[in-house]
Order: C-alpha cells, then sequence, then structure tokens
C-alpha cells in the first residue's frame, strides 16, 4: 500500500507503531478482544476469538507490511492500525481500520497514535482520503475519530447481521488530504 518509509516505524509519542511480527502471537492472543471493538477491517479480526485465530490473523497482519502496524508500547503489541486500499478508487482512498486491547482503554492512546499515524498516512503519494466504519456500541471509536479530524458522512444499515439476524447500523466517517471532511 506504502512507498511512504515514514509509515513503516512511526513515533507516536505514547506508542510506536511498527511492522507486525511473527513473535508477536503472544501479544495478541493477550490483548485480543472482540470484534465489536474494533473499528473498521483491522485485518478481519476473528470474533468469536479461539487460541488458533491468533495464529492465522498474526500471519494476515506479517503479510500485510506497509498496510498493517502493531501498536507496540514497551516492547509489547498491544494493538493494531490497518489500511485497506478501496479498489473502486485506484488506491487513492483507505479504509482505516484499529483496534487495542481493552486494558488500554480510556488512556488516550488510540487517539495519540491516530493523531501521528493519519496525517502521515494522507501524506503518502497518491492518498486523497481515509475512512472508518464504525460499529454501534462504539461511541469512543466516533470520539477519537472525531478528534482526528475525521466526521461522520452517514449512517445506515449494512450487509452485516447480528446474533439475532438483524441488520447492523453503523456509521462512516471520512477524512481527505486537507484534513478536512472529504465527501
Amino acid at each position: 500500500m506504502t512507498s511512504d518509509p515514514g509509515l513503516l516505524r512511526l513515533d507516536c509519542g505514547v506508542a510506536v507503531l511498527r511492522p507486525w511480527r511473527r513473535d508477536d502471537l503472544a501479544s495478541v492472543r493477550l490483548h485480543a478482544h472482540p470484534a465489536a471493538d474494533a473499528t473498521g477491517p483491522a485485518l478481519a479480526y476473528p470474533y468469536p476469538y479461539s487460541g488458533g485465530d491468533g495464529r492465522a490473523w498474526l500471519e494476515r497482519a506479517v503479510a500485510a507490511r506497509g498496510r498493517a502496524w502493531a501498536i507496540d508500547s514497551d516492547g509489547q503489541a498491544i494493538g493494531g492500525v490497518s489500511l485497506e486500499p478501496d479498489r473502486a478508487d485506484a488506491g487513492a482512498s483507505c479504509e482505516l481500520g484499529y483496534w487495542i486491547g481493552r486494558r488500554f482503554h480510556g488512556r488516550g492512546l488510540m487517539g495519540a497514535v491516530l493523531a501521528a499515524f493519519v496525517p502521515a498516512a494522507l501524506r503518502t503519494p497518491g492518498m486523497s482520503r481515509l475512512t472508518a466504519l464504525v460499529y454501534p456500541g462504539n461511541p469512543a471509536s466516533c470520539r477519537v475519530l472525531e478528534k482526528t479530524g475525521f466526521r461522520r458522512e452517514w449512517s445506515r444499515r449494512t450487509a452485516i447481521v447480528d446474533c439475532d439476524g438483524r441488520s447492523v447500523v453503523a456509521s462512516l466517517y471520512a477524512i481527505g488530504t486537507s484534513g478536512e471532511h472529504a465527501a
């Protein structure tokens, strides 16, 4: 996805974004939580989460170098950030996904990570827009995105169904290269 070497490793102040490594498996197993806490694709974060899911998920994350990063705090992968190119937009737009271990919620870590990551991602040659899809029950993600400059474009029913068979209403947030809401 990226030809910008600055996105291979990024110091976010409170943590470092770096490529995923196979030796992150213990951290992934420790900090994994339900997909309801993840925003966007987050490399198809598994739920319900089983022991084998960690290894399979980590293999996809390692292979997605330049599109997926571990959030590293004190040498431990405590979450992740990913970009999934929008194929309909020839890669000029990407969907942002992210997650962080529950014990790190409410500390402002994800806000600090995205405050560093989003401007760097938007400086990538050819990149003009980032989007993020947020599902119900995750108001903290909405706040983090809004503080980072994203604006809600729409909320609508999706093809995703909950455990009761009802379609889920999701909200799409977006930001463009000017830092403003991109329509």
